[in-house]
């Protein structure tokens, strides 16, 4: 009559609970180094202190006149062509949510047909929704690396931009 709890549990549901336990540990260290990683106001911060540094190094006082045209103009096409790519990755990122939520559908769909008991059910739905939720991570994890391109194509822009302004 008293049967240790590991017999009363079948063993792919003990396995599906070990594969989301050591999943949830993982992405919680990860996490926190995606956090400790993205700064966005301590760069801007150095970004506007290397600017004023170089502003009082090289004693600027503002011109009566407006920069050259061809310099305002690389200036504004740079951006633009910054923006359009930036615009495209989103896309990209977006899309690639789509085909994995569609995929995600199937696979939630094929995982109600699954045969067995009500544990061995269970199992197959935890492990479906694993595989999910790491597709989710690789989408997001693939839009982090694209938000970081265009941090940083914007960032090298403000740079170039600041330093032919103020010549």
């Amino acid at each position: 009559m008293n049967q240790p709890v590991n017999e009363l549990i079948d063993p792919s549901l003990q396995d599906a609970v070990e594969h989301w336990s050591d999943y949830a540990k993982d992405s919680l260290q990860t996490a926190e180094v995606v956090l400790r990683l993205y700064t966005p106001v301590k760069d801007s911060l150095q970004i506007t202190q290397q600017v004023l540094e170089s502003v009082q190094e090289n004693d600027w006082t503002p011109s009566a006149t407006l920069p050259d045209a061809a310099t305002f103009s690389g200036i504004v096409s740079e951006l633009s062509d910054i923006q359009v790519a930036a615009l495209k990755r989103m896309s990209d990122d977006f899309n690639r949510y789509l085909d994995t939520s569609v995929e995600a559908g199937k696979l939630f769909g094929e995982t109600l047909k699954t045969d067995g008991d009500p544990q061995q059910q269970l199992a197959a739905w935890l492990e479906t929704s694993l595989k999910v939720t790491k597709a989710y991570q690789d989408d997001f994890s693939q839009q982090l690396s694209d938000l970081g391109a265009i941090e940083s194509a914007y960032k090298a822009w403000w740079q170039k931009s600041l330093e032919s302004l103020l010549g």
